[in-house]
C-alpha cells in the first residue's frame, strides 16, 4: 500500500480525511492509518477509492504510475436528469449529455442520484451512477427502476410465486417500495447499476 499516493489523491479531490471517512463509511483514524501505511482498507474500499479518483487499484497500491493507468480516453454517455434515491420523480426520456472515462465502458448510460437513500450502498446525493441496460437484475442487485412516469434506484427483490416486487433502500430513515398483483404493471427495471462516479 502507498499511503502518499492515497493522501494525495484525497488531496486532489479536496476531502479531508474526516470527509472522505464519511463516504466510504469508515472512521477518520483508518484514513490516518492508510495514508500512514499502518493498515490498509479492504478490498471493497479500494476498488471505491478508484472509482471515485478515477484511477486503477494498482496505482493506488503504488505498483504502477500514474502515467499507466489503463484505458483513460473518455467517452459521452447519455446523463439521465435526476432519478430519485427517494420517491421516483424523474421520466425516463429526460437526457442531457455528459463527458465521462469509459473506466465503466460496459455501462449504457448514466443517471445522476438525487436524495440519501441509497447511502449505505455508498450513492450519495449527486453522484453520477453508470447502468447497464437489462429488464432484470437478480435479487439484491441495485437498479434503476422507472415506477410510472418517474424512476428511482434501489436495490431489488422480486418474489414471482408471491407477485410482489420490493424496491429497497440503503438507509434506515427510509421504508421499502412494494408492489404486488396488478401494481406490478407500474414497475419497470431499467437497468442494472455497475459504478457511480462521485464529484466531491
Amino acid at each position: 500500500m502507498n499511503g502518499e499516493i492515497l493522501r494525495k489523491e484525497r488531496k486532489r479531490k479536496g476531502l479531508t480525511q474526516a470527509e472522505l471517512g464519511e463516504r466510504l463509511g469508515v472512521k477518520q483514524q483508518a484514513i490516518c492509518k492508510w495514508e500512514k501505511n499502518e493498515s490498509e482498507p479492504s478490498s471493497e474500499d479500494l476498488l471505491t477509492l478508484a472509482n471515485m479518483y478515477g484511477v486503477s487499484v494498482d496505482y493506488l497500491l503504488g505498483r504502477e504510475p500514474m502515467r499507466d493507468v489503463p484505458d483513460v480516453s473518455f467517452q459521452t454517455y447519455h446523463l439521465l436528469s435526476e432519478v430519485a434515491c427517494g420517491q421516483p420523480n424523474v421520466a425516463e426520456d429526460d437526457y442531457e449529455e455528459l463527458i465521462v472515462s469509459n473506466m465503466v465502458s460496459r455501462a449504457d448510460f448514466c443517471v445522476r442520484a438525487k436524495g440519501d437513500s441509497m447511502i449505505n450502498a455508498r450513492i450519495f446525493d449527486g453522484d453520477v451512477v453508470f447502468v447497464r441496460r437489462q429488464e432484470m437484475v437478480d435479487n439484491g442487485e441495485i437498479a434503476v427502476v422507472a415506477v410510472d412516469d418517474g424512476a428511482t434506484i434501489k436495490r431489488v427483490y422480486y418474489y414471482p410465486q408471491d407477485s410482489k416486487l420490493i424496491l429497497m433502500p440503503e438507509n434506515p430513515k427510509h421504508q421499502p417500495l412494494m408492489y404486488a398483483g396488478e401494481d406490478l404493471e407500474r414497475v419497470r427495471i431499467i437497468g442494472k447499476v455497475i459504478g457511480f462516479y462521485s464529484e466531491f
